[in-house]
């Protein structure tokens, strides 16, 4: 179907008081046409209903893929800090205090956590610059974005690294030498 569209300007207050009036003259010109009235802010709103889909989706999946990512990070060092069970319940008993075994087990785990930031980083940026001529306005590597996007996953990390090494730090040492 062929259609045309006419745009109407206008500083009234209330342009679909208008409308009426644009009606009348368009049957005059010609009355089988059908006329159908869409306001500006309609129409720009219908057609970026696309992209606030794909933002939404890549929010949403962004999001998982935190979540699991912050699953693999406390799962791996869980099962990496129950590993050393021994060697911490050793620890508390010959004299170590619950924080400095915290803040031990922390430390070590915060190492990893930054090694793989730090991978992350030059690896989004290395695809940024490489994505740089399939973009329009908008740049690849934006500092902002890369520092935001690290402070999360570094507070997701730090997150995920503290509750292990809180649950080691707070086992009673001779049930852990026992249990051995």
């Amino acid at each position: 179907m062929n259609r045309q569209s006419i745009v109407v300007a206008t500083n009234a207050a209330n342009p679909s008081d208008l409308v009426p009036l644009i009606r009348t003259e368009l049957q005059q010109l010609d009355p089988l046409v059908p006329i159908e009235v869409s306001f500006l802010p309609q129409v720009v709103s219908d057609s970026l209903s696309r992209q606030r889909l794909g933002m939404l989706l890549m929010v949403l999946f962004g999001t998982v893929a935190l979540l699991l990512a912050a699953i693999g990070v406390y799962g791996v060092f869980a099962y990496a800090t129950s590993q050393r069970s021994r060697e911490v319940a050793i620890r508390l008993a010959i004299g170590a205090t619950p924080a400095e075994v915290f803040r031990h087990t922390f430390v070590r785990g915060q190492l990893m956590a930054v090694v793989g930031v730090l991978g992350g980083v030059i690896l989004a940026y290395a695809a940024g610059r490489v994505l740089t001529g399939s973009l329009y306005q908008i740049r690849a590597a934006d500092p902002l974005v890369l520092i935001a996007s690290t402070a999360i996953v570094a507070a997701v990390a730090a997150l995920a690294t503290a509750l292990p090494a809180r649950r080691v730090a707070r086992a009673d040492p001779c049930v852990t030498l026992r249990d051995e």
